[in-house]
């Protein structure tokens, strides 16, 4: 499970091969699981908010813009719109 949570980690740019996420809090003896569960809970809630909002497409982007704008930043993660 973990090898997939990281792959599925470097797919947005977050993970490295070899690199635990920057934001892991210093502490050298956390677990990879440990590091990584804020992005995974936040992305779950992402998920149910999704789930819960899908027959309203402006609630769906408005959930998105929350997780980019509020959410990630929070873990060290910056997303900017292409236009």
């Amino acid at each position: 499970m973990t090898k997939f949570v990281f792959k599925i980690l470097s797919v947005f740019g977050i993970y490295e091969e070899g690199d635990f996420p920057s934001v892991a809090g210093g502490n050298q003896g956390s677990s990879k699981e440990e590091i990584v569960a804020p992005y995974m809970n936040a992305l779950r809630d992402y998920r149910d908010e999704i789930k819960k909002n899908a027959k309203d497409p402006k609630a769906m982007f408005e959930i998105s813009d929350n997780l980019r704008d509020d959410i990630l930043p929070q873990l060290g993660i910056r997303l900017d719109d292409k236009g």
